[in-house]
């Protein structure tokens, strides 16, 4: 269960196929409603797999300080992907480990 508050989890949305693009920045919605309808309007991006560019967007922008990181709580990414990466995540991933990310990918 994921307290989605303005004190609790926050959550953040980026898209990605041959391009990276941020749905909303972490902190946008602040209850669950609101963010199962931002998701539900989402148009799925097609072509590519540039696993490696979402997750250096990931360690660089979403998970800065500007982009609605908050020091001492935890970095928790989610990587959705239907397939193998067409780039290589190999630093990309070794910076988010450095960073204390805690990342799970799921196969769809």
């Amino acid at each position: 269960q994921l307290d989605v508050s303005e004190t609790k989890a926050h959550v953040g949305l980026v898209q990605y196929s041959s391009s990276v693009k941020q749905e909303f920045p972490l902190g946008r919605y602040n209850n669950k409603k609101d963010l199962k309808d931002a998701v539900k309007k989402m148009a799925y991006m097609e072509r590519g797999t540039m696993t490696g560019q979402a997750l250096r967007y990931l360690t660089d922008s979403s998970f800065a300080p500007a982009g609605g990181a908050r020091p001492g709580v935890a970095k928790v990414g989610i990587v959705f992907t239907d397939g193998r990466s067409q780039d290589y995540i190999g630093d990309a991933a070794k910076k988010a480990k450095e960073q204390g990310f805690k990342m799970f990918a799921v196969g769809v």
